[in-house]
């Protein structure tokens, strides 16, 4: 009865690990795949979208060697270094994004300028107007009427 439950056991690993090098094989086939058909529809040195980066990286990240993601993606070590500190700055510059809180600034007047009734009394509301400032991280927007 242990023979037969480590026989089970030694056969269920073996079919776990071929299972494993099956999936790296298939992923490596798809990521291949994918890459030979973007070369085909696009022109050569054209730049490889984003997607594609990813999933390359995605292989790396799940176990499937260097040097086959290279091969079946036919890009050079310095593409894929460039991917990966492209990668690492991109979610820095999120990170920063997140940090800072976005802020909705109103851009309606809160009175309404139904005090004005004719065009001339529009016009002179217009020049003596407060200019309007938009501050945006460290810049200022500032809108002001020009005076004819």
């Amino acid at each position: 009865m242990a023979r037969d439950q480590r026989r089970q056991r030694t056969e269920r690993q073996g079919s776990e690990a071929e299972g494993g090098e099956m999936s790296a094989k298939l992923r490596l086939d798809h990521l291949r795949r994918s890459f030979a058909k973007f070369r085909r529809t696009h022109r050569p040195r054209a730049r490889i979208p984003q997607d594609l980066r990813e999933q390359a990286l995605q292989a790396l990240r799940r176990g499937v060697s260097e040097l086959d993601v290279r091969r079946a993606c036919r890009v050079t070590p310095e593409q894929l270094g460039w991917w990966r500190r492209r990668r690492r700055s991109t979610g820095r510059a999120i990170a920063r994004l997140d940090e800072r809180a976005v802020r909705v600034f109103p851009v309606i007047d809160e009175e309404p300028l139904e005090a004005v009734a004719s065009e001339a009394n529009e016009h002179a509301a217009v020049r003596t107007a407060q200019p309007l400032e938009l501050r945006v991280g460290g810049w200022a927007i500032c809108i002001r009427p020009v005076e004819a």
